[in-house]
């Protein structure tokens, strides 16, 4: 029990990571700079309305899949 807590843990703190990295991403295309190095794989794609949407996709340390996705308009 105490392992599956572990990993659940690690899971929030990627999570976290996960956020950190699309919200850089996502002022770094704003301010018309190079994107940054980053663990996550991260898309960009116009969503319409004048939004971007940034999205990073991973699997977890628990061995389940996440996606957070962040829109910006420019």
């Amino acid at each position: 029990m105490l392992i599956v807590v572990y990993q659940e843990r690690l899971t929030m703190e990627e999570e976290v990571k996960a956020l950190e990295a699309l919200e850089a991403e996502m002022y770094h295309y704003l301010a018309g700079l190079a994107p940054q190095e980053s663990d996550y794989l991260i898309t960009r794609e116009h969503a319409g309305g004048g939004l971007i949407k940034f999205c990073s996709q991973w699997t977890g340390v628990n061995g389940r899949d996440y996606e957070k996705c962040l829109y910006a308009a420019r």
